[in-house]
């Protein structure tokens, strides 16, 4: 499970599912891989997992920010990936920590991932060894989107390219 590393649990904003530290003291994806697999886990029954949902911060532009609540579909702030990015929003990337947000609308600053951060944590997962990928929850993913929108369909081609 490689997300929900900033959430309401957390005193500040931050990227949910991010592959690298976004800054000093951070949990991230690479962080975890790198711990399991000094402790002995063999590299190919690990799987690096993707969030198929954002996670919400109301107030916050961007990690390492102070927020007041949470948007988002329930009590934990979360947007269903189908739904964003949220209306109004602006989309971008922070490529340094592999991870997408938007930032506006009804969410605030909301942390997920789209296919180009699928496409490069597959090349991670490539590159080290590791079993694949997994998603949680598939049924919140673009279905319908093909290639170019799905999360799963981008993880899926880029790990057998």
């Amino acid at each position: 499970m490689a997300y929900d590393f900033a959430g309401p649990w957390t005193p500040l904003s931050g990227h949910h599912a991010q592959l690298y530290p976004s800054h000093l003291n951070t949990p991230s994806g690479s962080a975890a891989i790198t711990y399991c697999l000094a402790n002995g886990v063999p590299s190919q029954l690990i799987l690096l997992g993707i969030p198929c949902y954002g996670r919400s911060f109301l107030a916050a532009t961007g990690p390492g920010q102070a927020y007041t609540g949470h948007g988002g579909e329930n009590e934990n702030g979360t947007f269903e990936f189908r739904d964003l990015p949220r209306p109004g929003a602006s989309e971008g990337v922070d490529e340094r920590a592999c991870a997408a947000y938007c930032v506006g609308g009804d969410g605030g600053f909301v942390s997920y991932d789209v296919p180009a951060t699928v496409t490069a944590k597959a090349g991670f997962v490539r590159a080290a060894r590791l079993g694949g990928l997994f998603y949680w929850s598939g049924t919140e993913d673009k279905v319908d989107a093909g290639e170019e929108g799905s999360l799963v369909m981008a993880g899926y081609c880029a790990l057998h390219q």
